[in-house]
Parts: C-alpha cells; sequence; structure tokens
C-alpha cells in the first residue's frame, strides 16, 4: 500500500502490476494498493496525476448572421447566411427559429451534411457528427401570403400585416447580425412600425 497526498488518479504502468486505488481515507491523502504474482522481489513503480475534474466542458457558440426578406406577390422569402464559432468542445445539435408562418425549403451546411425538423416555429438541427470551429449554414424560407380571386376568377392581391424578424439561434450565447428587406416590382412595403432593432448603412457592411 502507498499513500499519496492529495487526490490522484493512476497512469498508465509498464511494470505489469495491478494497481488500484482504495476508497480514501480523507479527501487530503490518497491510498493505492496492489497485488503482484510469484515470489521473486521487484521495484514496482507507481505513476500517477492530480485527479481531472470529471465535469463535462460545455461548448461556448456564437454566431452572426446576414439575413434579407423579399416580399412578392403572394410569397414572401427569408435568404439567410448563418456563420456560426463553436469554442470548448464540439457539438452536432442547433436551435433555429423563424418567423411565424415560415417553412423552411432549403438548409444546408457547408463543412458536412445535416438533418433538421421544423415543428412550427422552431427548427432541430442535427449534423453528421460533432463539430468544432467556423461552421457556414445557409438557409432559405418561405411564408406564402393572402392572395384571393376576383369575380372573373382572376388573382387579386390583398394587403397583408406582416411581422418579419431576424432569424434566431436560442440555443447560442450570443447572436449578432444584419435584416435587410426588399420588395418586388409588383409589390408595395409600408412600414407600421420597428422594434428592438438599430439602422445600419449599407455601404459600411463588408
Amino acid at each position: 500500500e502507498v499513500s499519496v497526498d492529495g487526490e490522484v488518479e493512476l497512469l498508465p504502468s509498464s511494470d505489469g502490476a495491478a494497481l488500484w486505488i482504495a476508497d480514501p481515507a480523507s479527501s487530503e491523502t490518497t491510498l493505492v494498493q496492489g497485488a503482484f504474482g510469484g515470489t521473486a522481489a521487484k521495484t514496482v513503480r507507481v505513476a500517477y496525476r492530480p485527479r481531472r475534474s470529471v465535469q463535462e466542458i460545455t461548448a461556448y457558440s456564437v454566431a452572426e448572421t446576414r439575413s434579407a426578406y423579399l416580399v412578392q406577390t403572394g410569397v414572401v422569402t427569408l435568404e439567410a447566411a448563418v456563420r456560426v464559432e463553436v469554442y470548448r468542445a464540439p457539438r452536432e445539435r442547433f436551435q433555429l427559429r423563424l418567423p411565424k408562418g415560415f417553412v423552411v425549403r432549403a438548409l444546408t451546411l457547408s463543412q458536412g451534411e445535416l438533418s433538421y425538423v421544423q415543428r412550427g416555429e422552431q427548427v432541430d438541427v442535427v449534423l453528421d457528427a460533432p463539430r468544432r470551429g467556423v461552421l457556414g449554414f445557409r438557409l432559405r424560407a418561405e411564408r406564402v401570403t393572402g392572395e384571393g380571386q376576383d369575380k372573373k376568377g382572376e388573382t387579386q392581391s390583398k394587403s397583408e400585416l406582416l411581422s418579419l424578424s431576424p432569424l434566431g439561434l436560442p440555443d447560442l450565447e450570443r447572436v449578432s447580425g444584419v435584416m435587410g428587406l426588399a420588395s418586388g416590382s409588383d409589390t408595395e412595403v409600408s412600414f407600421d412600425g420597428i422594434k428592438n432593432l438599430e439602422r445600419t448603412d449599407l455601404a459600411a457592411l463588408d
């Protein structure tokens, strides 16, 4: 038996001795015990290091988004590019939050494959493997807007109040980005109000 100060863990030994750590008598010492076959005397090397924390390392992720809404007769299209940086530990699951009424039409990852399931406004994304570092996502989503028909059966556009917001990534630690809005030649857009957004100069963007 060997008593070692502090909490330690054994390192792989090359001398063939069967060593193990017994229940410590206190938090200040660690008791190492061993069993040896044969009768020949020999030197036993005990290698150890301070016990490492078993606490799981949590990934820290930040993102920058560039998204644009195109409002046309009958449909609003969201195109977004998302750059995610994952630190500390790899991760394979992400969440996206879309504005109400939007449906994902395409979602890709530059560094590999992914799968996703949309439940209302939430999109659960699973990568083909846990990844760390820089990840690039591309998203296209659509929302159908109101259209009607007149008495002659011809399509007649209707005015509609839309609430549009930046693409959400609720399970990341920090998210920033830019959101733009454009309209088709046959569509007129007016603003009822803007909340929790700051205007930016397009000329200042990269």
